[in-house]
């Protein structure tokens, strides 16, 4: 029996990482592996089969899946953020209220002209809202075209702030 171990494995998502161990373990071969999180490492115990260079070929794919947990991570970031951007929208539009530069209706209104926008956002998916305000969403008297431009802005500044993976 034979004991590998690859260094240097960053664990960002545990659903990606089990699915990479998963299928580790079911290489001819492989008795056993497992993720040491306190170096960063996975050890591989194998049958008397496996050579180094064997091992080492199987992690040449491992950066698709790393590809897969950072974009795994990257919703994750983008989901929050847009929760939290919907909810400081929401606080703006309760603030103008108790100042009287908007009516609960008109805010009512805006809020339903926004409903699919920020259904796409706050599961992290920005592009898609921001497609969906530009060529979905209408303009009326209470979602004037100043707030939908507003809102235009703030959703192309973030996506081209933050969407990381995009950006080679």
């Amino acid at each position: 029996m034979s004991e590998f171990i690859k260094s240097g494995i960053k664990a960002k998502s545990p659903k990606h990482l089990d699915k990479f161990l998963r299928e580790l373990n079911e290489l001819q071969g492989v008795v056993s592996s497992f993720y040491r999180g306190t170096t960063d490492s996975i050890v591989v115990k194998t049958d008397a089969l496996w050579s180094e260079d064997v091992f080492n070929t199987f992690f040449e794919g491992y950066d698709d899946v790393d590809l897969n947990c950072d974009a795994y991570d990257e919703y994750l970031k983008h989901e929050s953020n847009g929760i939290e951007e919907f909810r400081l929208l929401r606080a703006n539009s309760v603030a103008l209220i108790a100042t009287g530069q908007r009516s609960f209706s008109d805010a009512m209104k805006i809020e339903e002209s926004l409903r699919n926008v920020k259904a796409a956002i706050i599961t992290g998916d920005w592009g898609t809202g921001l497609d969906i305000l530009v060529n979905n969403t209408p303009v009326n008297e209470s979602f004037t075209q100043e707030i939908k431009n507003e809102i235009i802005l703030k959703i192309q500044t973030y996506i081209n702030n933050e969407y990381i993976l995009l950006h080679p």
